[in-house]
């Protein structure tokens, strides 16, 4: 004997993306949308080499301890480029301090960049954006070779025969314009 009543809703099978093939037309879709997406960005991520060279060490308890952070796009893409954000990561120990004051000097950016560091346990946060950056006369040109970026400092709590400074490679990224910046529209 069969029922004369239809199986109720939460026993219809439930549709899937594998009907008819729309499982290919669906990818299909998200990689074009991706793609145009992609198209429209006015960013590029690209290579972006970093380095730490310490440039001032007092080695002595409160003395400096200086470190200027450097980049460069990477070699395999020599052409300059113009920054446009940046985020970075110094780790540091506890024989260094952070100074009570600015721990950064000697910006090289120029005006229209909004540029801090942050002192967090352990590390400093670098973070740089071009918000106010209005023509590619402003903007930084990073190209194939070392330039400082910034320079870094702590207060030396305890002498020690070396100071780990390292930069975090989880956090380290760089985008730049894909054009030249867009000019003042006033």
């Amino acid at each position: 004997m069969t029922p004369c009543q239809p199986p109720a809703p939460a026993c219809l099978p439930r549709p899937s993306l594998y009907v008819h093939g729309s499982a290919v037309r669906i990818r299909t879709l998200w990689g074009v949308i991706l793609l145009l997406g992609g198209l429209w960005s006015p960013l590029a991520a690209e290579e972006s080499e970093f380095r730490l060279i310490v440039t001032a060490n007092q080695a002595r308890v409160d003395g400096d301890f200086f470190v200027d952070l450097q980049m460069r796009t990477a070699e395999a893409n020599p052409s300059p480029h113009w920054l446009h954000s940046l985020t970075l990561d110094v780790q540091h120990d506890s024989a260094l301090a952070a100074y009570s004051d600015t721990c950064a000097l000697n910006w090289a950016l120029g005006p229209g960049y909004e540029a801090s560091v942050s002192k967090l346990p352990g590390y400093y946060r670098v973070l740089v954006t071009a918000n106010g950056i209005s023509g590619s006369d402003a903007a930084w040109s990073v190209n194939s070779d070392w330039q400082r970026l910034v320079t870094l400092r702590w207060k030396i709590a305890a002498v020690s025969g070396s100071y780990k400074v390292a930069m975090l490679q989880d956090t380290d990224a760089a985008a730049y314009f894909i054009d030249a910046p867009p000019s003042d529209l006033t």
